[in-house]
C-alpha cells in the first residue's frame, strides 16, 4: 500500500512540477518597505500566487540581527492584514546563515 501511495505522489509531483513551470507571473511592483506608501495596494487585492523575492541591503554582522529587523519592518501596521504573510520564527531558525556571521 505504501508503495502505491508513494507511486502516486511521485506522479502528482511530476504533474504540478510541469505545471509551475508554465507559470508566467506579472509584475506589480517594486517597493522599498522605507516607501510603503508607493504600494499599489488596490492591484494587490486579487487572489493568486505572489512572488516576494526580499533584498538584503544592510550590513548587519549576524543574519539574526538581519532577520529581527526585518522582522520588525515587514509587520509594520501598513502591511498588517494586506498581502504580506508574517515570518515563521521556526523556519528562520532553520536558515543555514542564522548563528553564523554575515558575508
Amino acid at each position: 500500500m505504501l508503495k502505491k501511495l508513494d507511486q502516486k505522489l511521485t506522479e502528482l509531483n511530476s504533474e504540478l512540477t510541469e505545471i509551475a513551470g508554465e507559470l508566467k507571473f506579472e509584475p506589480i511592483c517594486e517597493f522599498d518597505m522605507a516607501t510603503a506608501k508607493e504600494i499599489p495596494w488596490e492591484k494587490l487585492k486579487s487572489k493568486g500566487i505572489y512572488l516576494v523575492e526580499i533584498q538584503n541591503n544592510s550590513n548587519h554582522e549576524l543574519f539574526k540581527d538581519w532577520v529581527e529587523e526585518f522582522q520588525a519592518e515587514w509587520e509594520m501596521e501598513e502591511y498588517k492584514w494586506r498581502f504580506v504573510p508574517n515570518l515563521k520564527k521556526k523556519r528562520i531558525k532553520m536558515h543555514s546563515e542564522y548563528n553564523t556571521p554575515h558575508l
